[in-house]
Order: C-alpha cells, then sequence, then structure tokens
C-alpha cells in the first residue's frame, strides 16, 4: 500500500490522506486526514506497519511527528516531535528506524540528521550532521543505507549533492556521487537494490521543472545514469515503492497542479506509464510498506 500524505496546490490546502495498491493501477481512495496540521514540505516514510509524517509548514514550520497504521483507514495520531520546526525535510526508513534530515525554517537551512524508532512513540534524537546543509532533498533506502539526493543549500540553487548512511548506526552523512542535474523535490522510488529520483525542479527562483528520471545503485558509491522520464508529470511529486514497481504522485505540469500518478518497474530503464489520479491536485508526500528499506 502506497499513501499520500497532504496536498498542495497554492493557494489551497488540504489535510486530505489518500491510498492505492502500488501493485494494481487505478484511482487513490480516501485514507483518512492529518489531524494534527495542514502541511506542505513536510516528509514521509513508513516501516511495514506504521506511516510516519514529520515536520512541514502551513501557516508557520512545525515540529510535529504523526503516524498511521497503513493497512487500516483513519487519521493521524501524534507521535511526537523534531529537534526542531521545519519544512522540507527529507526522511527515510528501514524496518525499524525513520531517519529524518535537513529542513529549513524560513530563513535559515541546516544540515542536521535525526531519527525516531517507528513502532514506539515519543521525539526525534540527533543522529548526525549531513554534508550539505540542505532543504527539499529526497531520500531512498536499502535495509542497511539511506541515501539523500539533491535539495537547496546555501551554495547551490537545487544541488546535485548524492550523500549516505548507515541506518542501524549514527554519525555523519558521507558522499555517494552526484546527480544528472542539480534538483531539488524530486520523487524517490526504490526497492532493496536500486534508488530512482524522478522529476524535480532545478531552480528555486525561477523553476525549471523536470521531467528526467535518475538512479543509483544504493549498496555501491558512484554518480546517477539517465533512467527514463515522467510522463504527464513533473516537478514536485509525491513517490512510492513496492519491491517492484514505483509510482509517482500529483505534480505541476504545464504550469497547473494535477492528480496524476505515474508509475514505472524499478529494474527497467523507459519512461513512466499511467497509473490513476489521486483524490485531488496537488503535490503532498509519499510513503509505502513496501519499498527498499524493508527488504
Amino acid at each position: 500500500r502506497g499513501l499520500v500524505f497532504n496536498r498542495y496546490a497554492d493557494p489551497s490546502y488540504t489535510n486530505a490522506i489518500d491510498f492505492i495498491n502500488i501493485a494494481t493501477t487505478g484511482n487513490a481512495a480516501d485514507f483518512g486526514d492529518v489531524s494534527e496540521s495542514t502541511n506542505k514540505f513536510g516528509a514521509a516514510c513508513a516501516s511495514r506497519t506504521r506511516a510516519i509524517l514529520a515536520g512541514g509548514r502551513y501557516p508557520s514550520n512545525t515540529n510535529i511527528i504523526s503516524f498511521v497504521t497503513v493497512s487500516s483507514t483513519g487519521n493521524t495520531a501524534d507521535f511526537g516531535d523534531l529537534l526542531q520546526a521545519r519544512r522540507g525535510v527529507s526522511a527515510g526508513a528501514s524496518t525499524t528506524r525513520g531517519v529524518i534530515l535537513g529542513g529549513n525554517d524560513g530563513s535559515n537551512s541546516d544540515n542536521i540528521i535525526q531519527y525516531i524508532t517507528i513502532a514506539s512513540t515519543g521525539n526525534a534524537v540527533d543522529f548526525g550532521d549531513s554534508q550539505q546543509v540542505v532543504w527539499g532533498a529526497a531520500a531512498v533506502t536499502s535495509p542497511t543505507r539511506m541515501v539523500s539526493a539533491g535539495g537547496n543549500s546555501p551554495y547551490v540553487p537545487g544541488t546535485n549533492n548524492i550523500e549516505y548512511i548507515t541506518i542501524a548506526t549514527t554519525g555523519n552523512s558521507a558522499n555517494f556521487g552526484e546527480l544528472n542535474s542539480n534538483r531539488y523535490h524530486p520523487a524517490p522510488l526504490c526497492n532493496s537494490i536500486r534508488g530512482v529520483f524522478a522529476g524535480g525542479v532545478n531552480n528555486p527562483s525561477s523553476p525549471g521543472r523536470l521531467t528526467s528520471i535518475d538512479t543509483i545503485i544504493i549498496a555501491s558509491l558512484g554518480n546517477a545514469v539517465d533512467y527514463g522520464d515522467v510522463n504527464g508529470a513533473e516537478g514536485n511529486m509525491a513517490g512510492m515503492s513496492s519491491s517492484t514497481r514505483g509510482v509517482t504522485a500529483g505534480s505541476i505540469y504545464s504550469g497547473s497542479y494535477v492528480n496524476t500518478m505515474t508509475y514505472k518497474q524499478l529494474e527497467s530503464s523507459g519512461d513512466t506509464l499511467d497509473f490513476g489520479d489521486l483524490t485531488a491536485a496537488g503535490f503532498g508526500e509519499g510513503a509505502s510498506n513496501g519499498h527498499g528499506g524493508l527488504g
């Protein structure tokens, strides 16, 4: 199952949660609502049983962490707090641990990495520091590694930097390689072997929205390679994955917010195909209980 939290279509916001069955195609259905806050530019991740939503902004930055049980439907419940109120955080997960990286308070970005134990509730704990001060990055995971790619930093508008951590430890991130182009807010898709970064934006002050898809092998180091294009969508998409398939959801396309979902087989290069539609247009935060960090 894949989930999409919130929806942002300027100037409107919604706190709705949608869900899909990743193995099929078709339109999303209503799951429930985000109870604690309606926000944009938060981050989501999941274990096999729980999905986590962390941070975001609306009307101001928040430090709230919420959760749902993926196999049910219903509204979120309070989990705990991030170390600071931040939007533009990115997140990845293993079967036990969720890791949240970076963020922005509206004026300043940071390089803080923090983590939670998904099966419990409570506040985030310091993990270490990322290489770059960054917000709007995207994270993919294997059972052992989280790899963060792209984002905005104070130095590069839409960076191409890729860095990684070992999820079960604590400490600072290390260099992995580079994306083919600078981008922030791409859709992260992954199985236990491959990470995929679809679309994104490459200039925050004058958005140049991308349809290109990059891929990496998570267990190795090196630069990303081209893996196709996203059809009918571009820019800020949510990402959800099973062990075989990745789904992008929501976007801006040709200047308009859309509810388009597309999919691709993770071990095949090429362009995405139509999956169905979200219940509302805009972009939000995606999570699934079948992604690469779960084996």
